[in-house]
């Protein structure tokens, strides 16, 4: 985590989308109670990667409420809806949460077609 804190106002956004390792940083540090230049002087790289494994088995804070509420919701609309009506999903009522597009291998000629691509432009 060194050098987050001197990231700067420009780009910030970018680097949020770009670098999910400061989005959950300064998350962490939210949930914490800390800022982020204490957690950075506070926390080990091993202690970190815990935090963050923690969180990819068992996500907390607004990502979990959204989807508790999305529960709730879809089940009280399950309970109404008609038979020709198709069920409901917690992910209809959560617009925040996309479920995950299941990532796609790369055969060897693509690579290797990516690689020449890359090289024509070098």
């Amino acid at each position: 985590m060194p050098g987050l804190v001197r990231l700067g106002w420009r780009g910030l956004k970018k680097k949020l989308i770009d670098r999910p390792d400061i989005k959950f940083a300064l998350m962490l540090a939210r949930t914490l109670g800390r800022t982020l230049g204490e957690l950075e002087s506070t926390c080990t790289a091993e202690e970190f990667g815990l935090w963050m494994a923690l969180y990819e088995s068992d996500p907390w804070g607004p990502v979990r409420e959204d989807l508790a509420a999305g529960m709730i919701c879809s089940t009280m609309a399950n309970i109404k809806r008609r038979e020709e009506t198709p069920a409901f999903s917690p992910l209809d009522f959560a617009p925040f949460l996309k479920p995950a597009e299941p990532a796609q291998e790369a055969t060897i000629e693509e690579f290797f077609n990516l690689v020449g691509a890359i090289n024509e432009h070098s």
